[in-house]
C-alpha cells in the first residue's frame, strides 16, 4: 500500500557549490560599487537612479493589493479544498499534494484548481519560478520530468493549477 501523501518527502532544494556563491558575491560587491562611484560622480545620475527606484516601488505596490485582496477572499481554503476539487481515484494523491504545496511556496497565496497560473497568480512559464515548481513536484513525487518523458506541447498547454496536476499525473513514475 503506497504511503500517504502526506508523509511525502520534502523537496530537497539543490545546494550552490562554495565557488560560486564566492564569485556572485564578488560580481554584487564590484557591481553595486561601481553604480555608487558612478552616482557619486554623476548629479544626473543620481535623480536617474532615485526615479528607478521610486519607479520600482510604485509598480511593485499595485500587484502588491491585488495578492492581499486574493489572499483574503481564500482564507477559508486550504489543500482539503483543493484536493475536493479532483477525482482522487483517477488523479494520485501525491502529485495534488506536491502541486499545491509548490504553487503555495511561490506565490504564497491559497491555491484553487482553477487558477490561471499567468493571470491569477503571475506565475510566468518561461520563468525559473515555474522551472523549479516543475522541478520540485517531479523529484517529490517521483516522476519522470526529461524530455523524452515530455513533449514540449505538454508544457506549453498548461495554463492552469488543474493542468499542472492532470500534467504530471500523466507522466510516467521512476522505477
Amino acid at each position: 500500500m503506497k504511503k500517504p501523501s502526506n508523509q511525502m518527502p520534502p523537496y530537497q532544494m539543490p545546494k550552490m557549490k562554495w565557488y560560486l556563491v564566492i564569485i556572485m558575491w564578488i560580481f554584487l560587491v564590484l557591481y553595486f560599487g561601481s553604480i555608487v562611484y558612478k552616482a557619486y560622480d554623476d548629479i544626473a545620475f543620481r535623480y536617474v537612479i532615485l526615479i528607478f527606484i521610486v519607479l520600482i516601488l510604485v509598480l511593485s505596490g499595485v500587484g502588491v493589493e491585488k495578492y492581499e485582496k486574493l489572499k483574503r477572499s481564500r482564507k477559508e481554503w486550504d489543500i482539503g479544498k483543493f484536493a475536493k476539487e479532483f477525482n482522487l481515484k483517477e488523479v494520485d494523491t501525491w502529485v495534488v499534494r506536491a502541486v499545491y504545496e509548490a504553487v503555495y511556496d511561490e506565490v504564497e497565496i491559497p491555491i484553487k484548481a482553477d487558477d490561471d497560473i499567468d493571470k491569477d497568480l503571475r506565475i510566468d512559464m518561461g520563468d525559473l519560478g515555474f522551472d523549479e515548481i516543475l522541478i520540485n513536484v517531479s523529484q517529490r513525487t517521483g516522476r519522470v520530468l526529461t524530455e523524452e518523458s515530455v513533449a514540449y506541447n505538454d508544457i506549453e498547454n498548461i495554463t492552469s493549477v488543474r493542468d499542472l496536476v492532470y500534467f504530471f499525473n500523466q507522466l510516467p513514475r521512476e522505477k
